[in-house]
């Protein structure tokens, strides 16, 4: 029983999966001659809400956490005298020291705000990367999440509408995790619900698995204090070939505020909602030109697509006795179109300053025209659709419980000695991604894909004069049954395509379905034989050639929990955090 026990144990440490999906601040509280300040009270807010606070020990030390990444303010006050320090950074899996915050008890200003500046040297970053504030994303000229990511050092995008490479490995190599949830399916989110990107591309920890790459750590905006919200317009319609056109709306603020109106209000519930549509006529604009053929001359190739051969027999088709007149040259991808629609919102609820709770979800839709370039000069509209779609929601559950510092005895020497940060948390998550392609007017009917219409065949019995081997008669024996004629009742699905064989039946008369081929017409099922002009281009009315369906189910369940332990005597203070945890995770 013990044994059992004891690897229990250790299957639960060895199975730690934290995310690093939250940080930590710590720091010291002086005095004005450089001392540490006990007893000081310590709160962090973001956001101007109150996430988490905490009092000095003996020597002046602090350390709070977990804390979800963002830009906090952090707020210590001892008798009566107040220092803000804004613009702290915290970012997942780090560690944001802040080793000197004077409080002087001697002056007489009550309250003094200080600017965070981060250091050349960030020892509380052990992994290589890079880290984006929400501050610096709306500088940024890229509008869309990869994008953004893309701006970072030691990342590579062959493409705009590529994933992110990582230290030399392919784009699904890399982990994207959104809120400490690990991202399936289409890698994408308004940006205005992002608050911070850690991009980590080297010192990736053990506890860090399922990936060759690197990881992307998004963090979405967490609740505030008073409302706000914004919305967003952006168009190039008109102004150049590609027609972009987007429209973000973002709102975010309390739903409940406990002592509203007074000095000690909490915001107790609170939420953030963001959306965000995206046309763009061309998603992927061409370096140079490319062709098309002029309307008048594609409309007659629709209609006579096959013409009399000047050498003997036989039938040739139309589209190779195009010319340079024929053709005029355009800046954009013809049919290349591509309409998404985003939305990500959730909702934080703390009903206790150690309980936090947290529900999201988030739901992507994109439906495009994919470019494709042997159907681009003479066939472009029939360019295969396809449909993309993601859902995913997650729930987190965090307790935290209070530190408990020990006594020190007045009579020895001994260190303090301190059992503090301890929480746990528990996550679950749900995502679904889905995709197709295919033809957009035949979609998921198969037999409609390459009909071409109704081919009659007849046949005709052959004899031959012999010995029967069986009977030993001799005599004119049956030999067996050849094709006389064939007669073709035109179809409708693709009238295109069977202009072809009407335009041969026209000027020939087969009886067999061989020569109909062979002549330059076409049966059903035929829909890519015939139909390429010098091996470079497909004829009009050509469909996608396949139609395909995925669907990606994922559900995960993480446990989480740590506590540190730590002993500071003067200037010195050593911190040891026990973590350990478990996930589970499932994918269909």
């Amino acid at each position: 029983m013990k044994k059992i026990i004891v690897t229990l144990i250790s299957i639960c440490i060895t199975l730690i999966s934290l995310k690093a999906q939250t940080g930590e601040i710590q720091g010291r509280v002086k005095d004005q001659t450089g001392a540490g300040t006990p007893f000081a009270s310590v709160a962090v807010y973001l956001n101007g809400v109150l996430q988490d606070g905490s009092a000095t020990d003996y020597d002046g030390y602090f350390s709070i956490k977990p804390l979800n990444p963002g830009t906090y303010r952090v707020s210590a006050s001892f008798v009566g005298k107040v220092v803000n320090v804004t613009g702290v950074v915290v970012s997942s899996g780090k560690t944001t020291f802040l080793d000197d915050i004077i409080i002087n008890t001697a002056q007489e200003i009550g309250s003094v705000t200080i600017i965070y500046e981060a250091p050349p040297i960030d020892v509380g970053k052990p992994d290589a990367g890079d880290t984006k504030t929400r501050e610096e994303i709306e500088k940024m000229p890229k509008n869309n999440l990869v994008g953004i990511i893309g701006n970072s050092a030691a990342t590579y995008q062959s493409d705009d509408n590529n994933l992110i490479n990582i230290g030399g490995s392919r784009g699904y190599a890399t982990k994207y995790l959104i809120d400490g949830v690990d991202m399936t399916g289409t890698v994408e989110l308004p940006t205005e619900a992002i608050d911070q990107i850690q991009i980590i591309t080297g010192g990736i920890e053990a506890k860090q698995g399922d990936l060759t790459g690197g990881i992307v750590s998004i963090s979405t905006r967490g609740p505030s204090k008073n409302f706000h919200g914004a919305i967003e317009a952006i168009t190039s319609q008109y102004l150049d070939p590609s027609g972009y056109n987007q429209f973000k709306f973002s709102a975010l603020g309390p739903i409940y505020t406990k002592y509203k109106g007074t000095d000690t209000s909490k915001t107790i519930l609170g939420f953030l909602l963001t959306t965000e549509f995206l046309y763009r006529k061309d998603t992927d604009p061409p370096a140079t030109s490319l062709w098309q053929v002029n309307d008048s001359v594609l409309q007659d190739i629709k209609q006579n697509p096959l013409k009399p051969s000047k050498f003997g027999t036989g039938l040739n088709k139309s589209t190779e006795f195009l010319r340079t007149s024929d053709l005029y040259a355009i800046n954009y991808k013809p049919n290349n179109s591509a309409f998404s629609g985003s939305a990500f919102g959730k909702i934080d609820f703390k009903p206790s300053q150690s309980v936090n709770i947290t529900v999201g979800g988030q739901y992507y839709n994109q439906i495009r025209h994919a470019y494709i370039r042997t159907f681009s000069l003479l066939n472009p509209e029939n360019n295969p659709l396809v449909k993309n779609n993601d859902i995913r929601l997650y729930g987190k559950f965090t307790q935290r419980f209070l530190s408990k510092i020990s006594e020190k005895d007045s009579k020895s020497s001994d260190e303090t000695y301190v059992l503090s940060n301890a929480y746990y948390t528990i996550q679950v998550d749900y995502q679904r991604s889905s995709s197709s392609q295919e033809d957009a007017r035949f979609g998921w009917e198969p037999f409609k894909y390459g009909y071409i219409g109704k081919f009659n065949t007849y046949r005709a019995p052959v004899y031959g004069y012999g010995t029967d081997s069986v009977t030993g008669l001799t005599g004119y024996r049956l030999l067996g049954y050849q094709d006389t004629a064939v007669t073709f009742e035109p179809g409708s699905v693709n009238p295109q395509m069977t202009r072809y064989t009407e335009m041969y039946f026209d000027s020939e008369n087969p009886f067999t379905l061989d020569q109909v081929l062979l002549g330059g017409g076409l049966r059903n099922g035929d829909f890519t034989q015939n139909q390429i002009a010098y091996s470079m281009y497909y004829n009009p009315g050509v469909p996608w050639f396949n139609y395909g369906k995925s669907r990606n189910d994922q559900f995960g369940m993480r446990f989480d929990a740590s506590v540190d332990l730590k002993k500071s005597s003067g200037d010195h203070m050593n911190k040891h955090a026990l973590e350990f945890g478990f996930e589970y995770q499932q994918r269909v």
